[in-house]
């Protein structure tokens, strides 16, 4: 007559025989007909997003038209565009406005910020003929009638450098609240080219 422990370790052996081999056999793979299954492109169109979010491209700020392509007379506010509908996959607002180049926040709520600028200037002459050598972007918060620059992008030009370019990107999180405007200064007009590859803004709310 077998003892308990024999029986339980007879039983403890049939159990793991059973379940390695159903394991291995949920484990095969399975053959699909591909003649049976249907394939459709993803339509961008029927997305909808909840959560706040953006991403728009900066486009150049009004010029004083003097005829002076390259000018170092302080900051000027890049404007940001609306979201384009006829180019919807690679711009897009959502619970978010944009009144005169400036991004409003509808809902409050914790924020991931980004801006990419491209530093190109329009001008064939080496840098050091330049009222300045280094050149800033800045992502503006306004509130309460009050301004404040949240994120900050510096390049330095090579003195005898002509053409020079760079892009330079920036990102960070904000406690943000309804009536928030966010805007894009740069530290001079013709200093940034309006690649929509290289100088666009964005952001999304990730949080209460």
């Amino acid at each position: 007559m077998l003892s308990v422990a024999t029986s339980l370790a007879c039983l403890a052996a049939v159990v793991v025989v059973w379940l390695m081999n159903n394991s291995t056999e949920s484990s095969k793979p399975k053959q699909i007909n591909a003649s049976s299954v249907e394939f459709q492109l993803f339509d961008t169109t029927n997305v909808t997003m909840a959560s706040p979010s953006a991403h728009l491209f900066l486009i150049p700020p009004k010029s004083d038209d003097t005829g002076e392509r390259l000018k170092f007379n302080g900051f000027v506010v890049v404007n940001i565009s609306r979201a384009n509908a006829t180019n919807s996959l690679v711009t897009h607002q959502t619970n978010v406005d944009v009144i005169s180049g400036q991004v409003t926040i509808l809902t409050s709520g914790l924020y991931v910020i980004y801006c990419s600028i491209y530093f190109k200037p329009d001008s064939a002459k080496p840098c050091r003929s330049f009222k300045q050598q280094v050149w800033e972007a800045r992502m503006v918060l306004s509130r309460h009638g009050k301004t404040k620059p949240v994120l900050r992008l510096f390049h330095t030009c090579c003195n005898n450098c002509m053409r020079e370019k760079n892009s330079q990107f920036e990102a960070g999180v904000f406690q943000l609240t309804t009536g928030d405007r966010v805007f894009v200064e740069v530290s001079g007009e013709g200093v940034t080219e309006f690649d929509e590859h290289s100088s666009f803004f964005g952001l999304v709310m990730v949080g209460l």
